[in-house]
């Protein structure tokens, strides 16, 4: 303001002079949330299987804790969420809502199952010449893309084939590109027994670990998830080892040296949170169903797939293990992560880590309770 005034009035005798000072932004306090008893009673739901409302942790809501624990409070405690509303942009969760929805369509029409349950375990055999039959639909793929994006990101309802435009139109052709790169990779992987896309599960689980001392451990809580997709690979006639097979639409690592990196984020790698949800499904659906044979896990990074097709998971250079192989050691880092969630004296803090608020949905809440403490 003072700058206009000078060049509009051009005073003669004004002398302009230039004073430093150094002042220190203070520090911002530390936010914390504390354990009342009401937020116990909450968090104790997740953890009694004959609670009468009965709340129920995902593979994302456990992830999302260790990414930041006021992150989780806010949002699975107390169901904080921005307004929904449309945008000239599609948002995260709804690009990874859709993809999803293709593949399973896609897999659904494979496997003849688009009009029967979709919960339907029996493996359907599926060859090359399947799926080259639908690479070769010029409009099958895109009419799924279409339909989702409509339904999800345009709020048009189910089965709406309205053309897409602008930006939804160029991410449509985006995960086009994706799903057709990832069942062409599929094509050299056949036949591929399908058992399952999207399978449900809600249960209580149960945990057992080895800890840092060696002790063995345990702990349950009520479980939620949706498994992208279960089949076997393997010779005709015979099927292999079952996988889980989670898509990823983010970055994340299918390949770790150690199962910290599970937990914690190194300057050189983000943490593997896909392989976490994986081992936590693996061990779900072994409890839902009593399978007692090898599970293998399969994370589909389709960011990569283009260049460097779908690799296997990699723990320390193993390959194609049964995830029980690494199991005990992998649910020894998480039960205490557990534990910490129901300990009364540890509170809901932020994380130190930048790079989990990079996208946090409660950047302007957490900031709010910064400057309100």
């Amino acid at each position: 303001y003072i700058h206009q005034l000078k060049r509009i009035f051009h005073p003669a005798d004004m002398v302009h002079r230039v004073y430093g000072y150094n002042v220190a932004a203070p520090e911002p306090p530390e936010v914390e949330v504390r354990k009342d008893a009401r937020i116990l009673a909450e968090i104790n739901r997740y953890f009694d299987p004959s609670a009468e409302k009965p709340r129920f942790l995902s593979a994302s809501a456990i992830n999302q804790y260790i990414n930041c624990p006021l992150s989780f409070y806010l949002q699975y405690i107390e169901k904080y969420k921005r307004q929904d509303e449309i945008s000239d942009w599609i948002a995260a969760d709804v690009y990874g809502t859709v993809v999803h929805q293709v593949f399973q369509q896609v897999y659904d029409r494979l496997s003849h199952r688009e009009a029967a349950d979709s919960q339907d375990d029996t493996e359907v055999c599926i060859t090359a010449d399947d799926i080259n039959r639908v690479l070769a639909s010029k409009t099958l793929i895109n009419n799924l893309i279409v339909t989702a994006i409509n339904e999800h990101h345009n709020k048009l309802g189910k089965d709406d084939l309205t053309p897409l435009h602008g930006e939804a139109k160029i991410v449509g052709m985006l995960i086009e590109q994706y799903v057709r790169h990832a069942l062409q990779f599929d094509a050299g992987e056949c036949p591929i027994y399908y058992c399952a896309g999207e399978k449900d599960i809600r249960r209580w689980l149960t945990l057992r670990g080895i800890d840092s001392d060696g002790d063995e451990i345990t702990t349950g809580f009520n479980f939620t998830g949706i498994i992208d997709r279960i089949d076997r690979t393997g010779g005709t006639g015979t099927p292999g080892v079952l996988r889980i097979v989670d898509y990823k639409t983010g970055a994340d690592s299918n390949a770790i040296s150690d199962i910290d990196e599970m937990f914690v984020d190194t300057p050189q790698k983000q943490r593997a949170k896909g392989l976490l949800q994986l081992f936590i499904y693996a061990e779900a659906f072994a409890q839902e169903t009593g399978y007692t044979d090898p599970i293998s896990v399969r994370l589909n990074l389709l960011r990569s797939i283009a260049v460097k097709g779908f690799s296997e998971v990699s723990i320390c250079g193993d390959k194609g293990f049964d995830y029980r192989k690494y199991s005990s050691r992998v649910f020894g880092r998480l039960i205490p992560v557990l534990r910490q969630m129901q300990d009364p004296d540890i509170p809901f803090r932020p994380t130190n880590d930048p790079h989990a608020c990079t996208f946090c949905n409660f950047m302007e809440v957490c900031s709010k309770l910064k400057q309100n403490r």
